[in-house]
């Protein structure tokens, strides 16, 4: 399972599966955090890579300086129970389903957070099944531009 899931991993042309391995369509676009407005992170934690500039650490008595870091010492990002950092990738992505060409065809927006494994620039497999997909996302959020 790759867990390096973000929006610089999801491409146009990627095709998309469900859980069950159902294909749901093609990836058309994709709006990382920048692009949304009021986006933010995601505080929900999952497994995944942080990157934290800068942290102020504060030492208590005996304790050493990675003992006191916090989840908040460290912004949006948790500390799971085996002390790694974690975040929820954040960004959606469109999908176009059925269709000629992308004449015909009916658009998900899918939350980046909704990603199960990625295999970058080929494929990716949701954490819901096809069925779940259409139910969920077939609204654009008003987020997107």
């Amino acid at each position: 399972m790759n867990t390096d899931i973000g929006a610089a991993n999801i491409t146009e042309g990627m095709d998309v599966f469900g859980s069950a391995g159902d294909k749901i369509g093609t990836v058309s676009h994709v709006w990382s955090d920048a692009d949304q407005d009021g986006a933010g992170m995601d505080t929900t934690p999952v497994t995944g890579d942080v990157i934290v500039e800068e942290v102020d650490i504060v030492s208590a008595g005996s304790e050493t300086a990675t003992d006191s870091i916090t989840a908040d010492a460290i912004g949006e990002a948790y500390t799971s129970s085996t002390g790694t950092a974690t975040a929820t990738p954040t960004g959606y992505f469109q999908v176009d389903q059925g269709g000629i060409l992308g004449i015909g065809a009916t658009q998900l927006y899918i939350p980046i957070s909704a990603i199960a494994d990625i295999d970058p620039g080929n494929a990716l497999t949701l954490n819901c099944t096809k069925d779940e997909a259409d139910a969920e996302y077939a609204e654009k959020p008003a987020s997107l531009s």
